[in-house]
C-alpha cells in the first residue's frame, strides 16, 4: 500500500510541476531556411534584471498602410520554443501587421532557466519593449503562454498603446487545471486534491482578470480541446469584464483553433476595430498633467 502511494506522490508530483514548463533549445525551422522575402529580424529583448530575450520580429508582407503601425506580440505554450510556434500567427503579416513572437526564460536562444516568475517578468519585459516601439499593441497568449500573459499585463500600470488582448486555449488558475488533470486519470484520481497542496496559484490571474478592462479581450477556445479543456475557456471569459468576446470553434483541439480560416477572418476584424478606438486609458503625458 505504502508503494502505491508513494507512486502516486511522485506522478502526481510529476502532473503537477513538468506540465507546466518543457522548454527546449532545438532549433525546429531556422531563420534560414525561411524564404528570404519572409525572413524575420532576430531581435534582443532585455528583461529588468539584465537577462535577454530572444525574439523574431515578421514585418508586413503585405502594405496594407492603416495596419503597417500595429504589431501583434505572440506568447506562446509550455513546450518546444518560438521556432515552432511561430507558424500559429506566421499569416498575419500578410495582412499588413507586424508580428513578434518572444521566447522566455530558458527557452530557445533566450537567456537563463525557466520559473513561472520568469516568465512573469519576461511578459513584463515583451510588452514594454511592444508598447516603446509601436502605436497600436495587440497582445496574443496561447495555452500557458495566455495564463502568463495576463499575469504580467494586470500588474503592468502604464498600459499605453496596449488596444486588445486575445486569449486562445489557456485557463485562470494552475491550480484548478492541475486539480482536473489528476481527477482526469484514474491513477491519481483518488489524489486530486494534490493539485491545490502541490501547485499555487502565484501570478496567476485568477480572480483578477475584470481588471483589464476598457481593455477588450477575446477567449478563443476549441470545444476538442483536450489539453486545456473548453470549461476553462469559459471559466477565464465569466471572469472578464466588458469589453469581451468568446469564440467557440467547433471540433478544434488544442491550438487549433487558428486553423479555422473564418476564426482569422473574425480576429483580423477585431483587430482593425481596436486600431481605430481610441483609447480611454490615461497616458503618461495625463498622468503628469494630473499630479501637477
Amino acid at each position: 500500500m505504502r508503494v502505491i502511494i508513494g507512486s502516486l506522490i511522485f506522478f502526481s508530483l510529476v502532473a503537477c510541476n513538468g506540465v507546466f514548463y518543457q522548454p527546449d533549445h532545438v532549433q525546429y525551422i531556422q531563420i534560414k531556411q525561411i524564404p528570404k522575402s519572409e525572413r524575420p529580424e532576430d531581435i534582443r529583448i532585455p528583461t529588468a534584471d539584465g537577462q535577454y530575450l530572444d525574439a523574431w520580429h515578421f514585418s508586413p508582407r503585405m502594405k496594407f498602410r492603416e495596419r503597417n503601425d500595429t504589431v501583434i506580440l505572440h506568447f506562446h505554450g509550455n513546450a518546444q520554443n518560438l521556432s515552432s510556434h511561430f507558424l500559429q500567427l506566421f499569416w498575419l503579416p500578410d495582412q499588413g501587421f507586424h508580428y513578434i513572437i518572444v521566447d522566455y526564460r530558458g527557452y530557445g536562444n533566450s537567456d537563463g532557466v525557466a520559473s513561472r516568475q520568469h516568465i512573469y517578468e519576461d511578459v513584463k519585459s515583451a510588452i514594454r519593449y511592444a508598447q516603446g516601439h509601436y502605436k497600436n499593441v495587440i497582445l496574443y497568449g496561447q495555452s500557458l503562454g495566455g495564463a502568463a500573459l495576463l499575469g504580467g499585463l494586470l500588474d503592468i500600470k502604464n498600459r499605453e498603446h496596449i488596444k486588445g488582448v486575445v486569449i486562445e486555449a489557456s485557463f485562470a488558475s494552475y491550480q484548478r487545471i492541475a486539480r482536473r488533470k489528476l481527477a482526469h486519470f484514474w491513477l491519481t484520481w483518488p489524489v486530486q486534491w494534490l493539485g491545490d497542496v502541490l501547485v499555487t496559484d502565484t501570478y496567476a490571474p485568477l480572480g483578477r482578470v475584470h481588471e483589464l478592462s476598457p481593455i477588450p479581450i477575446v477567449i478563443v477556445h476549441g470545444r476538442a480541446d483536450r489539453v486545456v479543456e473548453f470549461v476553462e475557456g469559459q471559466d477565464l471569459y465569466a471572469e472578464a469584464a466588458s469589453p469581451k468576446k468568446f469564440i467557440a470553434v467547433g471540433g478544434a483541439n488544442h491550438l487549433q483553433c487558428l486553423s479555422h480560416i473564418e476564426v482569422r477572418h473574425q480576429l483580423v476584424k477585431l483587430f482593425d476595430q481596436w486600431r481605430s478606438i481610441k483609447s480611454n486609458i490615461p497616458t503618461s503625458q495625463d498622468r503628469r498633467l494630473k499630479a501637477k
